[in-house]
């Protein structure tokens, strides 16, 4: 069968910033979602975080990175970590991220896969794919997407895409 993408939400973030992008009453219809991200903040963190349904569940949950460097990290973090360009690397560049998200709707624990890069003209360039499992049966409903307390700035973009297999 043919995977169909359709667009479900967009957020292109305007003049002054925004602490964060949700996305929220997630249509069940679809079999898996994609967020494509293009981040950039207005101070040092280099980290998007992605909360689920509220973050009302506050289990431990597992990232796995593997880093540019074949450096591989094991972390517990109550939402899943992805890269994205601080104000320190070079300007008007911004971080690429994709996000997977298989069977969000499923009564089972929800895995989920990144790739994602800083942008930066600089040996300070990072590349990395992580691997997170959510331990919850219920099916994901909202994602919020924050930066810990700092600012996307202007220009970066949201996208969430449900996957339908048809």
């Amino acid at each position: 069968m043919a995977a169909t993408y359709v667009l479900i939400a967009s957020n292109t973030v305007g003049a002054g910033g925004a602490s964060s992008v949700t996305f929220s009453a997630i249509d069940s219809g679809y079999t898996d979602l994609k967020i494509v991200a293009s981040t950039r903040t207005n101070t040092g963190a280099n980290w998007t975080l992605i909360g689920i349904n509220g973050g009302s569940d506050t289990a431990t949950t597992l990232n796995h990175l593997l880093d540019f460097n074949g450096t591989i990290y094991a972390q517990t973090y109550s939402s899943f970590r992805v890269p994205n360009n601080p104000s320190t690397t070079t300007s008007n560049t911004f971080s690429n991220v994709e996000i997977y998200i298989p069977n969000y709707t499923s009564s089972n624990s929800k895995s989920m896969s990144a790739n994602g890069v800083v942008e930066d003209n600089s040996t300070n360039t990072e590349l990395q794919l992580a691997a997170f499992l959510w331990p919850y049966s219920s099916a994901i409903s909202s994602l919020t997407i924050t930066n810990g307390g700092d600012n996307f700035v202007q220009y970066s973009t949201f996208y969430l895409y449900g996957i339908k297999n048809s």
